[in-house]
């Protein structure tokens, strides 16, 4: 963990979490054990609810609610999934922020896909994209700047 401590380190990611429980001890050291600010970013399934392990979007806000308090917690969201469902995983995890108390520190979300190819949980490999999968990417990237 010599990174926490590295003084050319801005921000810590921690990228591409398939399970809650992962993320939510990930969060726990690193709120208690870290100086920088940090995000965590949560791999996604394809059906556009639910993450790498198959546990519902939604339930990522209710687990990491406890560390939204903590200044260092930056953000937290989404990365290596197909562009297509991302509007569907930030409604999700949008439908349960909108639960929360007002006034309560929300951390930013952060959103980055793949380059358009899908990632099969099933096979653990990934298929080619299209141009018409690269044209729909700009199109739902417009989406995401409002959600």
């Amino acid at each position: 963990m010599a990174l926490l401590d590295n003084p050319d380190v801005d921000v810590i990611g921690v990228e591409t979490i398939p399970r809650i429980d992962e993320a939510v001890a990930l969060a726990r050291h690193l709120c208690d054990a870290n100086r920088k600010p940090f995000y965590i970013a949560f791999v996604c399934r394809a059906d556009g609810k639910s993450t790498g392990s198959g546990e519902a979007i939604g339930d990522i806000v209710t687990a990491m609610r406890p560390f939204f308090a903590h200044p260092l917690f930056w953000a937290f969201g989404i990365n290596c999934v197909d562009a297509c469902v991302i509007s569907s995983l930030l409604d999700g995890i949008n439908a349960e922020i909108e639960k929360l108390p007002a006034g309560m520190r929300i951390p930013k979300r952060i959103i980055y896909p793949n380059s358009g190819e899908v990632f099969s949980f099933d096979t653990y490999t990934w298929k080619g994209h299209t141009q018409v999968q690269k044209d729909q990417f700009a199109d739902e990237a417009e989406k995401w700047v409002v959600k």
